[in-house]
């Protein structure tokens, strides 16, 4: 397994302080799996303040300083450094009561969760593996550590962070695992929502999540709509979706069709930042529209809602479509409604104010008065441009709206009797 330059460069700086030095966890799962591993983590049995003083003229970050863990710094790019290290009873079902520092390489790795995250590598002496994590990876299982129950116990994370795992990397749960996972899923309540907001949407992200979906829908039912009695059309229409669809419409095809208020306050339960919502509930608030078949009516959808929220729902209408056997207008519908809108916004055709050739500053200088007039004028503007009676032309644009303004100053006239 070949080892970026500053990896192998952290190992001997450890080393020729006098201290063994191991890259562990997910990067060595991955270097197994023939992934390129998105961070690199190593342990040592070198105390924090031992670890800082092999790296002179480097930031060593204290990140995680009383459970042994420092953040060392090569050439702007971070490594975690942590103390090997066993860990006490978790009376709160989330952090350790304590944490001992000791000697030994094995003891760290059977503090872990996972059997494919319990090894350890160093490029001179070859993998460590005393849980059996390599033939796990061979036989694409997500295995506890030890006891499953005492596992979970520790650290109520870990229900979800298999369930993420199985997700991610196509694996299966074992049995003793999966019994674990479907018995003690409540205690994911102890979880805070940051913690279990993260996994989720690892989970959600990955190949295998419609699977996992389906398996665990009870293990997951604090989180998502699995209680639904359409959840398999739901996880379906999830997997119908371009993989490389981002979360809020992952998110959004598990909703789709529920009250939009209690996906609402699912997403603010889980601390959801504002856009994700936004995103997210846009299309669940406007499930029923119509789907907009011309022009004007689609530019009016991409005024009023935005062209990302229209995208979604047409990508999710298509989804759901394509799994009724008597809907096919329906699909047919959705892909020419979403060939349209791609059409539409790769030739830049005018759905917004922003879009105008005209601003504000414009229309003062015409004489529209400021605040409320200015606005109405716009949207007046980009009305015609929308319905097609205007080309968006500056000229054009200023041209009507003079004329328009001379109509309204201009008498009425009464025919006589």
């Amino acid at each position: 397994m070949d080892l970026p330059v500053d990896v192998r460069a952290l190992l001997r700086a450890l080393e020729a302080g006098g201290y063994a030095a191991w890259v562990v966890g997910g990067c060595v799962r991955d270097m197994l799996m023939g992934r390129t591993p998105s961070d690199w983590d190593v342990c040592t049995d070198a105390l924090t303040g031992q670890v800082a003083a092999c790296f002179p003229g480097h930031a060593v970050l204290p990140t995680g300083e009383k459970h042994g863990t420092v953040t060392v710094v090569l050439h702007h790019q971070p490594y975690e450094v942590t103390t090997f290290r066993t860990e006490g009873a978790y009376s709160d079902g989330r952090h350790p009561d304590t944490v001992r520092f000791v000697p030994g390489l094995r003891e760290d790795l059977s503090r872990r969760d996972f059997t494919v995250n319990a090894m350890a590598y160093h490029p001179d002496r070859g993998l460590v593996d005393p849980f059996g994590g390599r033939a796990d990876i061979a036989a694409h299982l997500v295995r506890c550590v030890g006891k499953p129950t005492l596992r979970f116990g520790e650290d109520a994370l870990r229900v979800l962070r298999a369930l993420r795992f199985a997700a991610v990397l196509g694996f299966a749960l074992d049995a003793a695992t999966a019994d674990a996972v479907r018995a003690l899923h409540p205690r994911l309540a102890l979880v805070a929502a940051e913690r279990l907001r993260a996994e989720l949407d690892k989970l959600l992200c990955g190949p295998a999540a419609p699977d996992v979906l389906l398996t665990y829908p009870d293990a997951l039912v604090s989180l998502l709509p699995t209680d639904a009695p359409d959840w398999r059309a739901r996880v379906a229409a999830l997997a119908r979706l371009p993989r490389e669809a981002a979360l809020p419409l992952r998110l959004a095809a598990l909703w789709a069709g529920l009250p939009a208020a209690r996906a609402q306050e699912t997403l603010a339960r889980l601390k959801y930042d504002n856009r994700t919502q936004r995103r997210t509930l846009t299309p669940l608030a406007h499930w029923g529209m119509p789907l907009p078949s011309q022009r004007p009516a689609l530019r009016r959808a991409v005024r009023g809602l935005g062209a990302d929220a229209v995208r979604d729902l047409l990508a999710l209408r298509l989804a759901f479509a394509m799994g009724d056997a008597c809907a096919g207008a329906a699909a047919d519908e959705a892909e020419r409604a979403a060939a349209l809108l791609q059409e539409l916004l790769a030739s830049g055709a005018c759905c917004t104010r922003a879009q105008l050739a005209v601003r504000g500053d414009d229309l003062l200088v015409m004489g529209v008065p400021p605040g409320p007039g200015v606005g109405r004028a716009l949207d007046a503007l980009l009305d015609e441009v929308i319905e097609e009676r205007l080309p968006n032309a500056r000229g054009a644009l200023l041209a009507w709206l003079q004329k328009t303004a001379e109509k309204q100053k201009s008498p009425v006239r009464h025919g006589g009797g």
